[in-house]
C-alpha cells in the first residue's frame, strides 16, 4: 500500500511540473499557479467533509532508529536537489519552459518502481531492493553528465526510477515500525527536501558535474546504510 500511495504521488508532482512549464509558457506564471492551484483546493474541500477518526497505538519516538531518518532525508534531497538544478541547465542549453516542462514528465518514470515495490521486496527483501533502487538513481545520475538535453533527460528518467521505489520501500518500512518512528522518518525527508532547497543555489555557478556529484555521495550514503535502516530499533 506504501508502494501505491508513492505512486500516486509520483503521479501527482510529474503532472504537477509537466503541465506548469507548459502553462507558464502558454498562460503566464500567475495563471500557471492558480490552475495548478484548483485541484488541490477541491481534494480538500472533499476532505474537510469526513468525520472518521483513525485509532493507531501510542507512538513510540526514538533516535536510534537514525540510519532510516538519514535515508528518508536523503531521497528528498536528492530528488529536490536535481530537479531544482535541472531547469537552469536546460534552458542554458536552449530549451523553452514548455520544453523543460516536458522533461519534468520523466517524473512518471518513478510509478511502475513505486508500484511493484512491495513485490521487488517480498522476492529480493528490503535491504537488496533498497540497494538496487539506489544503484538506479546513481547510474542516472552518471548519465545526466554529458551537456545534451537527450542523455539528461535519459539520466534523469533513471534517477527518478530509484528515488521513487526507494521512497516506496521506506514508507514500509518506516510504516512497520509504527507511527513514531513513521512520522519521524517523515519529518526527515521532507527536512530533506528544505536544506536541498537552501543547498543549490550556489551550485548553479558550478559544472553540472559537482552538483551530480554531491547528489552521488548522498545516493551512495543511502545505499550503505539501507541495511541498517531497515532494522527494528531499539527502545
Amino acid at each position: 500500500m506504501a508502494g501505491f500511495w508513492v505512486a500516486g504521488n509520483v503521479l501527482g508532482g510529474g503532472l504537477g511540473r509537466g503541465l506548469g512549464g507548459l502553462f507558464a509558457d502558454w498562460l503566464g506564471i500567475r495563471l500557471a499557479l492558480l490552475l495548478l492551484s484548483l485541484p488541490v483546493a477541491l481534494i480538500a474541500l472533499m476532505v474537510l467533509r469526513e468525520r472518521e477518526t483513525l485509532t493507531l497505538p501510542t507512538p513510540r519516538y526514538t533516535l536510534s532508529a537514525w540510519p532510516l531518518y538519514t535515508v528518508g532525508f536523503l531521497l528528498l534531497f536528492i530528488n529536490f536537489f536535481i530537479a531544482n538544478l535541472l531547469p537552469y541547465r536546460l534552458e542554458a542549453l536552449g530549451l523553452s519552459q514548455a520544453q523543460v516542462g516536458l522533461i519534468f514528465f520523466a517524473y512518471l518514470a518513478g510509478i511502475p518502481g513505486s508500484a511493484l515495490a512491495g513485490w521487488l521486496v517480498r522476492r529480493q527483501g528490503e535491504t537488496a531492493a533498497w540497494r538496487m533502487a539506489f544503484t538506479l538513481v546513481g547510474l542516472g545520475l552518471g548519465v545526466q553528465i554529458p551537456n545534451h538535453p537527450l542523455p539528461i533527460l535519459l539520466g534523469f528518467i533513471l534517477t527518478m526510477a530509484g528515488i521513487f521505489t526507494a521512497q516506496a520501500i521506506g514508507g514500509g518500512v518506516s510504516g512497520r515500525l509504527g507511527s513514531g518512528v513513521s512520522g519521524t522518518y517523515v519529518a526527515a525527508f521532507y527536512l530533506g527536501g528544505t536544506l536541498a532547497g537552501l543547498a543549490y543555489p550556489p551550485f548553479l555557478h558550478l559544472g553540472a558535474i559537482w552538483s551530480l556529484g554531491v547528489a552521488f555521495m548522498a545516493a551512495a550514503l543511502a545505499f550503505g546504510l539501507a541495511r541498517r535502516a531497515r532494522q527494528t530499533p531499539s527502545s
